[in-house]
């Protein structure tokens, strides 16, 4: 299994309403750190083995956006879902995928 790798900065525009009463678009910024990951294992028997999802989470002006990657087979990047929950996703991260080292711990 890998894990995901953020670059960049994703860019949401979200519309916020000013004094005189008027709708004003804001850009908000996210960056890799604000994005907390989980995986988990979305289908176990598939044809080249195991799919992954990993599911970062981010919260934007109060409001909750993933990003589904969905790592299938193991090791290749199949598909990105993101669920923005309506803002405007105007710039996105370049995302991939890294494999972590394994540790042999027979030499511990």
């Amino acid at each position: 299994m890998a894990a995901v790798s953020l670059s960049g900065t994703a860019i949401f525009e979200v519309e916020i309403e000013n004094e005189e009463g008027d709708i004003e678009y804001e850009e908000i910024m996210i960056s890799p750190d604000d994005v907390e990951w989980d995986t988990e294992v979305h289908d176990p028997d598939r044809q080249m083995g195991t799919e992954y999802v990993h599911i970062g989470t981010a919260y934007v002006n109060g409001e909750e956006v993933q990003w589904l990657v969905y790592e299938y087979p193991e090791g290749i990047l199949n598909y990105i879902d993101r669920q923005t929950n309506g803002l405007n996703l105007s710039k996105d991260f370049t995302i991939g995928l890294e494999f972590e080292a394994e540790q042999d711990f027979e030499d511990f």
